[in-house]
C-alpha cells in the first residue's frame, strides 16, 4: 500500500492532466476566419474548435523610454496558410490576439480556458518564424482634450 504523502508526491511530478497555451489571431478583413494555435505536440479541440500544434514563446515587453511596451509572441511557421493568412489581411495591424491557457485530461479531452487575455496587434512578420508583435493603445499619453484653444488653432480669439 502506497502512503497518501508518495501518492501525492508522484502526482505533483507526473501529473495525469496537462496545460497548455493557445492562442486565437484574429483579424476584421480575415476571409477565413482566425488562425488557432496551440503550444503541444499534438492538435486540439477546445470548445468545439480545431488548434493547430506548433512552438510557440513569448518574449516580454521591453522597457524603453517614451516608447508603449511591446511585447512579442514567436510562432513556429506553420506553414502556407499561416502566411497566406497574413498576406490576406495585410501585415495583422490592427487585429488581436487571444492567449489563455486549457487543462487537458489524460485522456486528451480540454476543459475550459483556466485563463485568458486578448491583446492588439501591432504587427506581424514572417522569416523562419512568425513574429507578432504586441501592444495596447497608450491611452495615457494621449491629450486630456482633444483641441485646445491656443494662439495656434484659434488665432482669432487672441
Amino acid at each position: 500500500m502506497v502512503d497518501e504523502t508518495i501518492e501525492v508526491a508522484i502526482r505533483a511530478s507526473a501529473p495525469r492532466s496537462r496545460i497548455v497555451t493557445c492562442l486565437d489571431v484574429q483579424h476584421p478583413d480575415s476571409p477565413s476566419g482566425p488562425v488557432r494555435v496551440v503550444n503541444d505536440t499534438s492538435d486540439i479541440e477546445v470548445g468545439g474548435e480545431q488548434y493547430i500544434s506548433t512552438h510557440f514563446q513569448a518574449q516580454l515587453a521591453a522597457d524603453v523610454e517614451r516608447q508603449a511596451p511591446r511585447a512579442q509572441i514567436v510562432i513556429g511557421n506553420i506553414g502556407r496558410e499561416l502566411s497566406n493568412w497574413i498576406e490576406a489581411v495585410g501585415g495583422g495591424a490592427g487585429g488581436t490576439i487571444r492567449i489563455f491557457e486549457v487543462l487537458i485530461s489524460a485522456d486528451g479531452i480540454a476543459g475550459a480556458p483556466e485563463w485568458e487575455i486578448e491583446m492588439d496587434i501591432g504587427a506581424i512578420t514572417v522569416d523562419d518564424l512568425v513574429t507578432v508583435t504586441l501592444g495596447f493603445d497608450p491611452l495615457l499619453n494621449r491629450p486630456a482634450v482633444s483641441l485646445r484653444y491656443d494662439p495656434q488653432t484659434a488665432p482669432g480669439l487672441f
